[in-house]
């Protein structure tokens, strides 16, 4: 009987294409990870920040190594609320079959960094009612934080002269204080759950 032979391939092909395979099948977990990340982070953030005309609230994106900004979105009257639309696997996936692991998290608003506390500026009260609801201030310096609404006001919002609609340092304390853990724990494990099942 003639011994077997142990199969190579050319060039250790086979293997080659097991590993492939593998790294290709890693990434779509990893992907699925990031896109359920993105959306419950970018929500997490809408819930915990200000929005007045929306905008703020409605430019938040997850931009890829090497990617230059995209096009904001349209807001309405309400927060914005995002989905998987929003953050297509098939991006997160293509970027890391190119080795291409670096993904931000931005806000594309022009008034991004007073939005988040880190910028004075000089406040001017839009004719539109804010799409959260707003806590009522006796006034502010201008230039000043979006925070600085003085003393509480007890009157209407036509009536108050400051107003804003999220605490001070909310983005630090989103950051920093436990939520973007969460969200982001919750976004991978959904991730798993939805897209990949095992039993003994």
């Amino acid at each position: 009987m003639a011994p077997r032979r142990r199969f190579k391939g050319q060039g250790g092909g086979l293997e080659k294409s097991i590993a492939s395979q593998l790294a290709k099948d890693i990434n779509k977990v990893v992907a699925a990870s990031i896109q359920e990340s993105a959306v419950a982070i970018a929500n997490g953030l809408v819930e915990a920040g200000p929005a007045w005309s929306g905008e703020f609230a409605a430019s938040w994106d997850v931009i890829l190594e090497g990617e230059s900004s995209r096009t904001s979105r349209s807001f309405g009257d309400s927060p914005y609320v995002y989905t998987r639309r929003n953050f297509p696997r098939s991006r997160f996936e293509k970027a890391l079959n190119s080795n291409k692991s670096k993904f931000s998290i931005v806000n594309l608003a022009s008034h991004a960094a007073e939005a988040i506390d880190q910028d004075r500026a000089i406040f001017i009260r839009p004719n539109n009612d804010p799409v959260k609801t707003p806590e009522l201030g006796m006034g502010r310096d201008n230039p000043s934080f979006r925070y600085e609404i003085g003393d509480p006001f007890s009157g209407s919002l036509e009536e108050a002269p400051a107003a804003r609609t999220a605490e001070p340092d909310w983005f630090y304390t989103y950051i920093e204080g436990g939520p973007l853990k969460g969200d982001l724990r919750r976004g991978v494990e959904l991730a798993f759950k939805t897209n990949y099942s095992f039993s003994e």
